[in-house]
Parts: C-alpha cells; structure tokens; sequence
C-alpha cells in the first residue's frame, strides 16, 4: 500500500494514524468517567464534602442522597418547579451521626444539610448495607425530611416533604419508624386525636437473661433512648412504654 509513498509521506501517515488511535482513545476514556460519575437516579444537587463527612457508604447511597436533595428542593419551590443552580448545599457542622447494624457492611445515620442561597435546611436519614437482599433497607433507605423549627438557622419556611406531604398531621417520628436493631425495635401508633404511643421492645436473649437480665434491659432501654435522640426526636417528649 506504501510502496509508492516517500519516506516522509510513510512517516507523517504513521504519525496521523497514531494521533486518530490518541483522541479515540481520549473519546472512549472521557465517555467512560462521565457516566460512572452520572447520578443514577436522574437530577441531583450536590453536596460539599458528602463522601468524605459520611463514610461507609456506596455511590449508589450517595447518589440516593444528592438525589433526594434535589427532589425536597424542587418540593420547596415555587409551582414544584427548579431550575437553578446549587452549588453551597453542606453539612452542618457536628450534625453527622453513623452507627453500625447488627451485621457486616451495615450502617444507618443522619445529618443535616444547609444550603444559605436559598435559605433552607433538611435533615437527611439513610440506612445502607452490602447485601441489598437482606431487608435492612426496607421502608426508605434514604429519606430527607423537613427540621423542626428550633432547628432551622435561616428562619422558618413553609417546607413540604414526601412524607409529611402523604401522612399530614402525623407525628415527624412516624416516618422512621418501625426501627429494628439487634438489641430493641420501636413502634409507634398515632390515634386520631393526635396521642401518640411508643412501645419499645427489648430484645433479650437467652444468654442475657442467664447472665445479668436487669444489666441488659437498662443497657439496651438506654441504647433506644440514643437512637432516638440521634435522629432528632428527644425521649422526654413522647410517651414510651416498655417491655421485654
């Protein structure tokens, strides 16, 4: 094929040859990154510093997160409609909390999330393992969730979420619950006239109740009394009966 063409001629084809293989090359590499780093789940708002603040958890959890961000945005705007740009969504200082599940690769938290250009605040609570089958992520594996107003810092706003848009007039704590860890569960049920129940369950086993029963019913009393307080909702406000 090159038997006609100068040295020249032959060497500046190898060199253009070489350069088309370099941009394909470029082309496949620059495809490749833009939809790995794609959010899966459609539109999203990201958040400063998400995967570094709140460890343990997949992409996958992260893009649920960003997500959800956006659609509690996009709730809160005028008509349900967004189309701006966000580019200061972050943490809240010391607002992260992350506890392990009963079982390897599981993990659940929450956080708050304040975005100053449009004066609003959310708290976001996740549930997260490796093995998506396992059940640990039933209900809503990522849920954001309006703050009550103590906790707002830009001043109230009349904020709308999934949840309290589905069940109005239903306590905030609903929306997280049933909740189930290795050592309790707590329901809760809600009557008409607004009274609220909680009933804490403790789990005992039979090695618990041989060894030392009274250490473990007020070690795992005070374990629930934790968990809810890290999702925001203080123990003194509700009426909590417990039994084992």
């Amino acid at each position: 094929m090159f038997q006609n063409l100068s040295e020249r001629s032959k060497f500046i084809l190898v060199i253009a040859a070489g350069v088309i293989v370099l941009i394909a090359v470029a082309v496949l590499i620059s495809v490749y990154y833009a939809n790995s780093s794609k959010n899966q789940y459609g539109e999203a708002v990201a958040i400063q510093d998400l995967d570094n603040r709140v460890q343990n958890l997949p992409k996958e959890r992260l893009d649920s997160i960003t997500a959800a961000l956006y659609e509690i945005i996009r709730l809160n705007s005028p008509n349900g409609e967004f189309t701006g740009t966000i580019d200061d969504a972050i943490i809240r200082k010391d607002s992260e909390r992350q506890v392990r599940g009963a079982s390897e690769g599981q993990y659940e938290g929450n956080f708050i999330v304040d975005i100053e250009s449009i004066r609003q605040s959310y708290r976001f609570t996740y549930t997260s393992s490796e093995d998506l089958n396992d059940g640990y992520m039933s209900g809503y594996p990522t849920l954001a969730t309006c703050l009550r107003e103590e906790e707002l810092i830009y001043g109230p706003f009349d904020c709308k979420d999934v949840l309290t848009t589905e069940n109005e007039g239903l306590d905030p704590i609903l929306q997280i619950l049933p909740h189930e860890s290795l050592n309790f569960k707590i329901a809760g049920t809600q009557t008409e006239d607004g009274a609220l129940t909680l009933k804490v369950t403790l789990l005992l086993s039979e090695a618990d109740r041989r060894t030392g029963e009274a250490a473990a019913v007020q070690a795992y009393k005070q374990e629930a009394l934790d968990w809810m307080i890290a999702q925001g909702f203080p123990p003194q406000n509700y009426e909590i009966t417990f039994v084992h």
